[in-house]
């Protein structure tokens, strides 16, 4: 059985997505299989962008490291 990506909210039947809508440098580098510094370093070069949540806080959307990953196709 596949996992489901929403939760029921009350008797309406209503849903609502379970998926992530952005992740930490750190946490898109274990999705990704390379290291933060190697993100860090794509930002740089302007092939992905960061968000800043906050002050400190630095995040990458689901939508930004999709888009990053279908300009990663190799031939």
């Amino acid at each position: 059985m596949g996992t489901k990506n929403y939760t029921t909210l009350g008797k309406n039947e209503e849903f609502i997505s379970t998926r992530r809508m952005a992740y930490s440098i750190n946490e898109a580098a274990v999705l990704l299989g390379v290291s933060p510094n190697h993100l860090r370093n794509e930002n740089t070069r302007g092939h992905l962008k960061f968000v800043r949540s906050g002050l400190r806080r630095i995040l990458i959307t689901d939508t930004e490291l999709r888009r990053y990953l279908e300009g990663q196709v190799v031939e």
